[in-house]
């Protein structure tokens, strides 16, 4: 899909909103500016890509919501340009501690074990990023955050959607990131672009949306998926 796609999708979930969950309307942003985008791409070191760039250019976001309820399925809001980085930053600081990394998580300690258990020597956390960045975008992983997956909205709970920017076809695949599990699963859309057009499918039609296929309802302002 291509930007002027990004921008009737977006147009179409705005127009939605304001009409059935005005709440939830007053909380998107005004266009994210160019140096915040910048940004973004410089703290990646790879090109964004066009329907990210496109979607930024449109809102920087939205403000956390309080019993509003979520516009991506199931429990995401859009982050501000920002507040992305700084998720990307949490996880990367959390996931790259070469100290902790073998000691404060169950996919290191396993890894440990079973290196221990074969007499190798245990790999790096360098050597980790380096052998799944050379996977295809998509691919899931356990037990680390890679420098190009970029956060794109959270749940408040500790689960984010990111963009993978690694190569591949997949690449800009919509893909989730928890605290504990981390990205183990497949990715949910396989762009920011599709991801939009479904969800604006979804306010309009009621069409089911997402991996889980859930459909949106609203009462009062207040939306939910299930």
């Amino acid at each position: 899909m291509t930007s002027p796609e990004v921008v009737h999708s977006w147009g179409r979930i705005r127009a939605w909103l304001e009409l059935n969950a005005p709440g939830v309307f007053a909380k998107i942003h005004p266009p994210a500016s160019a140096g915040d985008i910048a940004v973004a791409e410089d703290a990646v070191g790879v090109p964004l890509p066009a329907d990210l760039r496109a979607w930024w250019q449109l809102t920087d976001g939205m403000s956390p919501r309080q019993s509003s309820g979520p516009v991506i399925p199931s429990y995401f809001d859009p982050y501000p340009v920002a507040d992305a980085l700084s998720r990307r930053q949490i996880w990367i600081d959390v996931w790259h501690n070469k100290n902790d990394y073998f000691t404060d998580n169950p996919h290191g300690r396993m890894v440990q074990a079973l290196q221990e258990h074969a007499g190798a020597s245990m790999p790096t956390v360098d050597e980790e990023i380096a052998d799944l960045m050379r996977q295809p975008a998509g691919t899931p992983c356990e037990g680390m955050y890679l420098p190009v997956w970029l956060p794109i909205a959270g749940s408040g709970m500790g689960f984010d959607l990111f963009v993978d920017l690694r190569d591949g076809p997949l690449r800009g695949c919509v893909m989730e990131f928890d605290r504990v599990g981390t990205a183990q699963s497949k990715p949910y859309w396989p762009s920011v672009a599709v991801m939009l057009a479904e969800i604006a499918d979804a306010f309009e039609h009621g069409r089911p949306v997402g991996r889980d296929a859930v459909r949106v309802t609203v009462d009062g302002g207040h939306i939910t998926w299930a």
